[in-house]
């Protein structure tokens, strides 16, 4: 459809036509929602590329596992060490395992921090980072502190006063 130049030129000039403001006002609003959106869009695949862990992903999960092994390790190793000073917990070997344990901890305290959970009240993964951390520090994070402190050289120090 060819328009002459004083066609084109009409359709730029203003319109005191209630039913053309309307329209116009009407594709304004609409251009306005579609930019919001896909603004929205891209802010969620920001957030997405951020170092999230879902709650729910199996390296999570297995994660946890490999925790859990490590306490069960603590629980058995820490307390001999400090009654018994067994000769074999000296050596550099289980002293470099033992402090990979401690570092172990340490890591799950940070991959806590990032890892995302379910809102109990909408079923909603969180992914906020501000939320994320405040129900971990309301949550498990005294415990994992707790956890991460290494018990065995704190208690072979007080209890006999060696260096560590």
């Amino acid at each position: 459809m060819n328009l002459s130049r004083s066609e084109e030129s009409q359709k730029l000039q203003p319109t005191d036509d209630p039913e053309e403001l309307k329209a116009s006002s009407l594709l304004i609003a609409q251009r306005s929602v579609n930019t919001d959106l896909i603004n929205n869009n891209a802010k969620k695949e920001r957030d997405a590329r951020k170092c999230f862990i879902s709650v729910n992903a199996q390296a999570k999960t297995n994660w946890d596992l490999f925790i859990m092994i490590l306490a069960t390790f603590n629980c058995f190793t820490i307390p001999l060490d400090v009654s018994f000073e067994p000769p074999s917990f000296k050596n550099r070997s289980f002293e470099f395992i033992n402090n990979l344990v401690d570092l172990a901890f340490v890591l799950d305290i940070i991959i806590s921090f990032r890892t995302t959970f379910i809102n109990t009240r909408t079923g909603d993964e969180v992914t906020s980072s501000k939320e994320m951390s405040i129900k971990y520090l309301k949550g498990a994070f005294t415990i994992d502190v707790a956890a991460t402190l290494p018990f065995d050289k704190l208690g072979t120090l007080f209890v006999s006063g060696k260096n560590l």
